[in-house]
């Protein structure tokens, strides 16, 4: 048997059932029964055993839930014998056997055991003269159902069953969690937008217009807190100006002229650079 130094991170979920039943759970309609309280998954070159049974107490019947799947292209083992071994502690070898059921892939020997004791458990499958074994373990054999000890239930809140024959009938594989490279890594081309919550509409005081020194970031971008982002120059209302710095002008002096009715006003005021012709109209 190949040797596995790795971990089995959820086998017991992605393989098959949950590890305990309540004592009201019904089997599947599909012919799935459960075995029993004790779990075990396994693999060879060419197959996966998912496996439950009952405690094996001497003299009374133990019935294994056997599921077996070829890894060559994850389908159930459709022909062919698996058998329960329980050999050592000084004891005789006893086989149990089953050919496949009603359910491709599920084989269920029933189990009595003779001898007590320390024993070692395997599962032998047989396909056309082939021989694939999996090794399961120790256990023990007790003389009396009072001696089995009991087994400590899993907390299986929010897991989701996914059984072996829902597996055998879509494009699903099982795996030994391992350590191996990964597919390098891909230069890919890509845009950054910012997500739907993320945008923010800061509505202006007043009119006017946005002047910014430099330009405005761009989505992704990194800013401080505090950082200007840009500036509101109000617009103009009536009545109102930015203050002007003063020009020099040079001025020639200013006349008087008269309009009809008397009303005087000063004149415009001329350029040095030209001479002052302003006369005085209507005067006598």
């Amino acid at each position: 048997m190949s040797r596995w130094n790795v971990a089995l991170a959820l086998a017991w979920l992605i393989s098959g059932c949950a590890r305990v039943q309540p004592p009201d759970h019904d089997e599947h309609a599909d012919g799935h029964g459960h075995g029993g309280g004790v779990v075990r998954t396994t693999f060879t070159d060419s197959t996966e055993l998912f496996v439950e049974f009952a405690p094996l107490v001497l003299g009374q019947e133990s019935a294994f839930a056997v599921h077996l799947t070829w890894l060559a292209d994850f389908r159930p083992v459709r022909e062919g014998t698996a058998s329960v071994v329980l050999s050592g502690g000084g004891s005789p070898e006893e086989r149990f056997a089953a050919t496949v059921g009603d359910t491709p892939g599920i084989f269920r020997p029933l189990a009595v055991p003779v001898h007590a004791g320390a024993r070692e458990l395997r599962l032998e499958l047989v396909v056309d003269g082939r021989r694939d074994v999996h090794e399961l373990g120790a256990l023990t054999v007790y003389t009396d159902p009072s001696l089995v000890p009991a087994i400590a239930e899993v907390d299986d809140e929010g897991a989701i069953a996914f059984l072996k024959e829902q597996q055998w009938k879509m494009e699903f594989s099982t795996a030994l969690v391992e350590v191996r490279p990964l597919r390098p890594t891909l230069l890919v081309f890509g845009s950054v937008r910012a997500r739907p919550d993320a945008e923010v509409i800061v509505v202006a005081p007043s009119d006017g217009r946005l002047l910014t020194a430099d330009a405005l970031p761009i989505v992704g971008s990194e800013v401080e807190a505090g950082a200007r982002m840009a500036m509101l120059a109000p617009a103009l209302g009536p009545g109102r100006s930015f203050p002007t710095p003063p020009t020099r002008r040079q001025h020639c002096g200013s006349s008087t002229r008269l309009r009809s009715g008397g009303t005087a006003r000063p004149a415009a005021r001329r350029s040095a650079a030209r001479p002052d012709r302003t006369r005085s109209r209507g005067l006598p």
